[in-house]
């Protein structure tokens, strides 16, 4: 999904308490004079470079000169059983986030009225958003449910979410210099070589019969006359399958693939002035799709680049694209498969590496019992035996958490221990769970506001502190999912005196994810 680039954006931190719900509010309004966009990412798991996160990271903002920003509490109105939230839309429209209490969920996109446009799971919560033109009034209906449930009802409303025909929002590019031989949204930082990519694409379209330099159907052909690694690769790709590339080609003014072929070979960064548009809508689309999939999977630092550009024809596509390439002949579940092999083969940032990881198991194409990515060459001693990396202690209520977290961690190669995913049907749990205790290099200990009615995790927290005070090992370190708890909070067995990790502060659980990494990476092995 592209980034939104609202003209204000409001985030709600939803809590129950005895008089109903309670709002933390956070939002960002434009002043008088200002004429410019938010810019935020909602599929950005750790924070990307000149973004901020907003309501402990369930969404990333890049924020232009001329924006307030405000925090404060608000009890929303209530009509029934459905919570009301009416704001008002400045600039180019409204988006609303809200985060749901813990253990409550919007049941289906019915139950939100307008819809939704996507959810997700943060922190082990539901959070959804709207995008608003115009002043509106959002309300929806929240249930009690299982922990378990909410990552499955995410998937079920933005599936139905996709099916109602919502049109994407304009988004504010303007192409103000036809003659611009390169001219990007603002905010896209692609890496340099995006950019010679990008320059022989615009040569394409000049030269060809296109009505802009980079169009949706310029940029497949640039894959097929460019010699960089992923572009050779879906030559190969193309070569093997019954693709129609004639019918790409013709569309476009081109002979043959040779006639491009050697268009492109006469291209030289000569920075000519071009007469075309730079962008058509949909090579705009892809664009920023591309964006929001290098801040999705690429982490901290990641520029657009090319790998970026091919995973968005691969995995967002707004429905005429889709009919195109499947009229063309591409199998985009093949096609999809074939490109996370070859994502194994290239160099990637740890970081980026696991963001693919992550992403190709959400769309279900990497199995449970697929191999780790390699340890890092100081990893490579082998643990001592029936060891684990990591014993992830958890309460019920954050268990979608737990599961994020055991994901990241074992995307980085690390041996994760999470009770419901590392236990054998047969095993004994009272057995297991401390042999996997005493074995286990380092104990992260989830704490959030449920922390007082997690009965069994404060005796999982107990048997390890008392062996960390015993042996000197394993570390234990708790991480803070929704920052720390109140002043006087009691913390049991020691804990209190740990130094922890604010999930937070930190920008999420990718970031978290990372710390605990370089944490175990420097710790020597016993």
């Amino acid at each position: 999904m592209a980034p939104e680039a609202p003209g204000n954006l409001v985030a709600l931190d939803v809590t129950a308490d005895s008089a109903g719900f309670l709002c933390r509010v956070e939002r960002y309004d434009p002043t008088d004079t200002s004429s410019a966009f938010l810019r935020v990412s909602w599929n950005a798991v750790a924070r990307p470079p000149g973004y901020e996160p907003v309501a402990g990271g369930v969404v990333y903002v890049d924020v232009p000169l001329g924006f307030t920003h405000r925090i404060y509490e608000a009890r929303p109105d209530t009509a029934g059983s459905s919570v009301v939230w009416t704001d008002t839309a400045f600039g180019d429209g409204l988006m609303l986030v809200a985060t749901l209490p813990y253990g409550y969920a919007l049941p289906s996109v019915h139950d939100a009225h307008p819809p939704p446009v996507a959810a997700k799971v943060h922190e082990g919560r539901m959070a959804i958003y709207w995008f608003h033109k115009e002043r509106t009034r959002t309300d929806w209906r929240m249930e009690p449910v299982e922990s378990g449930r909410i990552s499955v009802l995410c998937s079920e409303l933005n599936h139905e979410a996709s099916r109602q025909d919502r049109p994407p929002p304009a988004l504010p590019v303007e192409i103000v210099n036809h003659a611009a031989s390169r001219h990007y949204p603002p905010g896209l930082r692609p890496d340099d070589e995006m950019i010679r990519f990008h320059d022989l694409c615009a040569w394409i379209g000049e030269q060809g019969g296109d009505e802009a330099q980079v169009s949706f159907t310029g940029v497949l052909l640039t894959f097929l006359a460019a010699a960089d690694p992923i572009s050779r690769w879906f030559q190969e790709y193309v070569a093997q399958r019954r693709i129609a590339v004639d019918d790409m080609l013709s569309s476009k003014g081109f002979a043959s693939l040779e006639s491009l072929k050697t268009l492109a070979s006469s291209y030289t960064p000569s920075g000519a002035t071009m007469r075309k548009k730079p962008w058509t809508p949909s090579a705009r689309e892809v664009l920023i799709a591309s964006d929001a999939l290098a801040q999705r999977v690429g982490g901290e630092g990641s520029a657009i680049a090319i790998r970026h550009l091919m995973g968005a024809y691969c995995h967002f596509h707004y429905p005429n694209h889709e009919a195109q390439l499947r009229r063309w002949g591409f199998d985009l579940e093949n096609w999809r498969s074939e490109y996370r092999k070859l994502l194994k083969t290239i160099v990637l940032s740890p970081a980026e590496r696991a963001g693919w990881h992550g992403l190709f198991k959400d769309m279900g194409i990497v199995t449970e019992h697929e191999p780790r990515s390699p340890r890092q060459a100081s990893e490579t001693e082998a643990p001592r035996p029936a060891g684990w990396d990591i014993f992830i202690a958890h309460a019920g209520p954050d268990k979608a958490t737990a599961e994020q977290l055991h994901d990241l961690l074992d995307s980085r190669g690390h041996r994760v221990f999470l009770d419901y995913r590392s236990l054998i049907p047969g095993q004994f749990w009272d057995v297991e769970i401390p042999r996997a205790l005493q074995a286990a290099r380092m104990v992260v200990v989830l704490i959030a506001s449920t922390y007082e009615s997690a009965h069994y995790l404060r005796d999982e927290v107990a048997d390890a502190v008392n062996l960390a005070r015993t042996t000197g090992s394993p570390s234990i370190v708790p991480v803070y999912i929704d920052g720390p708890l109140p002043q006087g909070t009691p913390l049991p067995y020691g804990l209190g005196r740990l130094q922890g990790i604010d999930a937070r502060t930190l920008g999420g659980l990718g970031a978290v994810a990372e710390r605990l990494h370089g944490i175990l990476t420097n710790q020597p092995r016993t």
